[in-house]
C-alpha cells in the first residue's frame, strides 16, 4: 500500500501498480494502438473526470505503543538485558505491558527454528510423497515382473501347440511336394526319348526337361535338409530359449518382489528421521517461542512503578536501561496510556518523503469510530529487521507516530493494530481519476475514454495521488467520461480498492454500477499482475 504514493516511479512503485496498473502482462495480449470498446456501454460503469481535492498520503497498518515501557519480573531462563524502562511512580493497570527485554538472540533462534520447522515439514512431506510413489512403483513393478512371467508362459505354450506344429509341417509339405514334381519330371524326362525319334520334340526341349528333373532333385534335397536341419536344431534350441525365457521372468518376480520390500524399508526409514527430527526441533521452537514471548514484561497487578524489590530495599542492584536481568529478580514496569505511539514500517521507496513533523491521521481496529490526529515524531536511521509479517527482501523504515489530544475517553491499548495516514501534500482543484480506470502498457499509462456508445483509449500522463485517485496531468478533460474497467479485456467494470486507506468509493459511479462490473465478466486493471483488492464500495 505505500507504494501507492510513487505512481511515476513506475508500475511496482505507484498507486496504479498496486491495482489497476499492477497486471501489465494481462494487457499485452488484448491492447493494440487503438481500440475500441465492443460491448454496450452503461453510465453506471464510467466515471465523469472532474477537478476535486487530492489528498497525497503514505498508508500503513502499524502497532500501538506506550511512549515509556519498563520491566517488572522476567520468566526468562538466564539473563537478558534492559531495553526499554519507564520512569519509577508511573500509575500503571494490570496487564499492561512494563518492559521489553533484548530479544536479538532469542528473536534469531526463533526465526532460525522456525526456517527448519519449515524445511522439515517439506522434507516430511516430500519422504511421505516418496514412500507413496515407492510403494506405488513397487505394486507396478511386481505386477509388471508377473504380467512377463505371464507372457513367457503363454509364448512357450504358443509355440508348443502351434508355432511349432506349423513350421514342422511346412517343411514336411516343402518335402512332399518336391517329391512329387520330382517323379513328375522323371516321368516327362524318360518319354522325351520316344517323343524325339517320332519328331514331336526337339533336342532343345528333350535338354529343358532335364533340366527340369534335376532342379526338382535339388528341391527335394534342400527340402528334406531344411526339415531335418529345423528337428535336429533349431527346434531343440527354441524350446529350450522358451523354456529359459519363462524361467528368468518367474525369477524377476522374485527379485521385484525382495526390491520393493527393501525400497519400501529405505522410504519409512526416511520418513521416520524427518519425523523425528522435525518434533524435536518443534519442541525447541515452542520453547524459544514462550522465552521470546515473556521477553515482554507485563504488569501483574494494578500501582505505581517501583523499581527492584520493595521488601529489600538493601537490595543495590541498579535497574534501568542497559543493564542485565535474571530470571525470576523482581522489578515492576508499568506503561503511560495517555502518551500513544503508533509504529509503522515504511516502505523503502516512500521513506525518504516522510519528514518529522508531518501531519498524520490514525484509525484504531479498537475504536473505529474517532479518528486520531497526530504527527511523525521519528524515522528510524536504518532498516528494520526482516519479520513474518514481510519477507520480501524490501526494506522497510520504523517510524513513530505520536498520537495527539486526548486520550483518557479513547481505549487504546500497547499491541493494538492501528492504520496511519500520513499526509504528504494537498493538491486542490486537480483532474483526478479512480486507481481502477488507469491501465499501463510498456510503461506507458491511457484510460478508455467513453465515445458514443462505445470508447476509444486515450493515453494520459499521470501524477502522485493516493490509494483511489490517480491525478492526470495530461490526457483528459474537465467532464470527460471513462471506463471503469478495460473493455478489451472482455467487458464488465472494475472494482475499486477495499484497501483504500479508508476512503470512499467514487460518488460517479453506484455500487451497483460496481457490483455489475465484477459480476459481468470483465478483469480489472491489475489482472494477471495478481488479482486487485476490492474496494468497499
Amino acid at each position: 500500500m505505500a507504494r501507492l504514493t510513487h505512481i511515476r516511479a513506475g508500475l511496482f512503485a505507484g498507486v496504479v501498480s498496486t491495482t489497476a496498473l499492477f497486471g501489465v502482462a494481462s494487457l499485452v495480449a488484448g491492447c493494440g494502438d487503438s481500440a475500441s470498446a465492443r460491448a454496450p456501454i452503461t453510465d453506471a460503469a464510467t466515471f465523469q473526470v472532474t477537478k476535486r481535492d487530492v489528498r497525497v498520503t503514505v498508508t500503513e497498518k502499524g502497532t500501538l505503543k506506550t511512549a515509556n515501557q519498563v520491566l517488572v519480573r522476567p520468566k526468562i531462563p538466564g539473563q537478558a538485558k534492559i531495553l526499554s524502562l519507564v520512569d519509577e511512580g508511573t500509575q500503571v493497570a494490570a496487564g499492561d505491558v512494563v518492559c521489553e527485554l533484548d530479544r536479538t538472540e532469542i528473536q534469531r533462534e526463533v526465526q532460525d527454528l522456525d526456517n527448519k520447522v519449515i524445511a522439515l515439514r517439506g522434507e516430511v512431506t516430500a519422504a511421505e510423497a516418496e514412500l507413496s510413489i515407492q510403494l506405488s512403483e513397487n505394486l507396478s513393478d511386481v505386477r509388471d515382473a508377473a504380467l512377463k512371467h505371464h507372457f513367457a508362459q503363454v509364448e512357450l505354450e504358443r509355440w508348443e501347440k502351434g508355432e511349432r506344429e506349423q513350421e514342422m509341417s511346412k517343411r514336411e509339405i516343402r518335402v512332399t511336394e518336391a517329391q512329387s514334381e520330382l517323379a513328375r519330371a522323371k516321368d516327362r524326362f524318360l518319354q522325351m526319348p520316344d517323343l524325339l525319334k517320332e519328331g514331336f520334340v526337339t533336342k532343345e526341349q528333350v535338354e529343358e526337361e532335364r533340366i527340369r528333373m534335376v532342379k526338382a532333385e535339388n528341391e527335394l534335397h534342400l527340402g528334406v535338409l531344411d526339415r531335418d536341419t529345423y528337428k535336429t536344431y533349431t527346434e531343440p534350441k527354441d524350446r529350450d530359449q522358451r523354456q529359459a525365457d519363462v524361467r528368468n521372468a518367474e525369477q524377476e518376480v522374485e527379485r521385484a518382489k525382495q526390491r520393493a520390500v527393501a525400497r519400501e524399508g529405505q522410504r519409512r526409514s526416511a520418513v521416520d528421521r524427518q519425523k523425528s527430527e522435525l518434533s524435536n526441533t518443534e519442541g525447541r521452537l515452542k520453547e524459544s517461542r514462550t522465552t521470546l514471548e515473556n521477553m515482554t514484561i507485563r504488569a501483574p497487578s494494578a500501582g505505581i512503578v517501583l523499581y527492584g524489590d520493595a521488601r529489600n530495599p538493601w537490595d543495590e542492584r541498579q535497574i534501568k536501561v542497559g543493564e542485565t536481568v535474571y530470571a525470576g529478580q523482581p522489578f515492576l514496569t508499568l506503561p503511560d496510556l495517555k502518551d500513544m505511539l503508533v509504529v509503522v514500517a515504511i516502505h523503502e521507496a516512500d521513506i525518504a518523503r516522510v519528514k518529522p513533523g508531518q501531519k498524520a491521521y490514525v484509525n484504531v481496529e479498537s475504536a473505529r469510530e474517532v479518528q486520531l490526529e497526530g504527527k511523525v515524531a521519528r524515522i528510524a536511521a536504518v532498516a528494520a529487521q526482516q519479520n513474518m509479517r514481510w519477507s520480501d527482501g524490501v526494506k522497510r523504515f520504523n517510524v513513530e507516530v505520536a498520537i495527539e489530544g486526548d486520550l483518557a475517553n479513547v481505549k487504546l491499548k500497547p499491541g493494538l493494530s492501528g492504520k496511519v495516514e500520513i499526509l504528504l501534500d494537498e493538491l486542490k482543484g486537480v483532474l483526478a481519476v479512480p486507481q481502477q480506470a488507469v491501465f499501463a502498457q510498456r510503461g506507458k499509462f491511457h484510460v478508455f475514454r467513453r465515445v458514443g456508445d462505445g470508447a476509444e483509449r486515450a493515453p494520459v500522463e499521470i501524477d502522485q495521488g493516493n490509494s483511489q485517485y490517480v491525478v492526470i496531468k495530461s490526457g483528459l478533460s474537465d467532464g470527460d467520461r471513462i471506463l471503469l474497467y478495460d473493455p478489451e479485456a472482455g467487458g464488465g467494470a472494475a472494482v475499486a480498492d477495499d484497501k483504500a486507506k479508508g476512503g470512499e468509493a467514487p460518488k460517479d459511479g453506484s455500487k451497483e454500477a460496481y457490483k455489475a462490473g465484477a459480476n459481468g465478466g470483465g478483469k480489472p486493471a491489475g489482472a494477471g499482475g495478481g488479482e486487485r483488492p476490492k474496494s468497499k464500495p
